[in-house]
């Protein structure tokens, strides 16, 4: 694996530039130009950023839909109390608005963020 392939992957699991300098073997400054002045390296990293965020989405989503099921059911669970179902669709109701809201604030950030990453280049 090149010193770029590495940068690519260190950049993914590192929370700063200087650790995934530090885990890929090169400066911090040959980082940064990679990111800042390779169109190459700069169109995979920005592909691996954006798949990687579909993929967290998607788990987000699939936690969400079990607990929202997992309450559907005990809802509608004829053998349980009523202040119990009602607290279910109380959960349901109060889950789907902050859901919504915050995916939505998600995705705007990340709009905004990597839009603002990659106007420096004409990709």
């Amino acid at each position: 694996m090149d010193n770029k392939e590495k940068a690519l992957q260190a950049l993914l699991t590192s929370s700063t530039l200087t650790e995934a300098a530090e885990q890929a073997g090169v400066s911090r400054r040959t980082l940064y130009h990679y990111i800042h002045k390779d169109k190459n390296f700069a169109r995979k990293y920005r592909e691996m950023v954006t798949a990687q965020r579909v993929l967290t989405l998607d788990f987000i989503r699939e936690k969400q839909e079990s607990a929202f099921n997992f309450c559907e059911n005990l809802m509608n669970d004829e053998e349980a109390s009523e202040k119990t179902r009602l607290a279910a669709a109380k959960i349901l109701i109060e889950g789907a608005s902050k859901s919504d809201s915050l995916l939505s604030t998600i995705a705007e950030k990340d709009v905004d963020r990597t839009s603002e990453l990659w106007s420096d280049f004409d990709l």
